[in-house]
């Protein structure tokens, strides 16, 4: 990692970049997908020459097993650099209570009182959630401008290491357990009823060594408040939802603006999760070079799916999966449970000729 960003501060200023044909919004995501990577290697060799180790920066049991739905005193909280940005704040490396923490400060600080007190109720709801594959709510600064939920802390995006970072390549077995884990935890979300509504693979967290240590966890998810005060169009009754997420990632009903109820959710993000399940198996990006208007034409309206590329061949198991998932009716995918117990059944990702 170390030897990646030193070469990344070297080259960067002699490159020629290629013009790009991506929008305005694509350039920007990822420009900020980079400013976070590099932000996230200069605080990783802080930390290990503060503590002179080697390993990466991780959050302390101790903190998370004493301090879960703590209300925190925003002064406390050592926010450091952004590492990364999601549906309604941006994430910090931090350190809190002797240990380090993922800090995410939202972006919507002026709310009323009826508002906050909504979401403090949720947040400190959603750090009641206990499961392996979810990454852990610590507690949350609930005083305005400084709204500010304290989290695990986590090495990598799934995103990270699928696009950027060269020195991770999953063996077919690992794989297998991202997509596990993964379904695993998107199916607690749902049992608890909470629909993620914005499921991709920056939205999908690692801990990883190679050949020793992998673990996947979902983050970003709940806190249906704030998204509705920052990207959601909500009937009057508060029911109903339309327009969330991220585009490339979107479901095609989600891409038609159609309101949905939040059984329709879940469906939304199932097809959502397929597409991070194409990614992890093929390495390639959902409909990239997509623009929003593209993106509403050929998915929301022609049902245009991901492309398997001509030199990666799934199993058959796996493809009809990802088929079902990607079906234009959202009531006949399967359910998270479903995907989850389909998936635990995998030996094998690739087909063998």
């Amino acid at each position: 990692m170390i030897e990646l960003y030193f070469e990344i501060n070297l080259q960067v200023r002699e490159i020629d970049f290629p013009r790009m044909e991506i929008d305005e919004e694509q350039q920007y995501e990822a420009c900020d997908v980079a400013l976070g990577l590099i932000h996230r290697m200069e605080e990783v060799m802080r930390w290990q020459k503060e503590t002179s180790t080697t390993r990466d920066p991780y959050t302390s049991d101790r903190v998370l097993q004493n301090y879960r739905g703590t209300k925190i005193d925003f002064k406390d909280i050592e926010i450091m650099q952004k590492i990364g940005s999601g549906g309604f704040g941006d994430v910090h490396f931090a350190k809190w209570k002797g240990t380090v923490v993922a800090a995410k400060k939202l972006r919507v600080q002026r709310v009323s009182k009826r508002r906050l007190k909504e979401f403090t109720d949720e947040i400190f709801l959603l750090c009641e959630l206990e499961h392996p594959n979810i990454v852990k709510f610590i507690g949350a600064s609930v005083v305005t401008p400084n709204l500010c939920i304290v989290m695990e802390y986590m090495q990598m995006s799934l995103f990270d290491a699928l696009h950027i970072k060269d020195d991770v390549e999953f063996s077919e077995e690992e794989t297998i357990e991202i997509i596990q884990h993964t379904a695993l935890g998107l199916e607690y979300l749902h049992d608890a009823n909470i629909a993620h509504c914005d499921m991709k693979s920056q939205n999908v967290l690692l801990d990883y060594v190679a050949g020793e240590t992998l673990v996947a966890k979902i983050t970003d998810f709940g806190l249906s408040i704030m998204k509705n005060e920052t990207e959601t169009s909500t009937s009057a009754g508060g029911d109903y939802v339309r327009n969330i997420g991220t585009p490339r990632y979107s479901s095609p009903e989600n891409l038609r603006s159609e309101v949905l109820q939040l059984r329709d959710l879940k469906m939304s993000d199932m097809y959502s999760y397929s597409l991070i399940v194409f990614e992890v198996c093929c390495e390639d990006e959902p409909f990239y070079k997509f623009t929003y208007q593209q993106l509403r034409k050929q998915v929301g309206e022609l049902g245009l799916t991901p492309e398997i590329p001509s030199d990666v061949s799934l199993h058959s198991n796996v493809l009809r999966l990802l088929n079902k998932c990607w079906d234009r009716e959202p009531r006949r995918r399967p359910t998270s449970k479903r995907f989850a117990e389909y998936a635990l059944q995998f030996d094998s990702i690739y087909q063998i000729d």
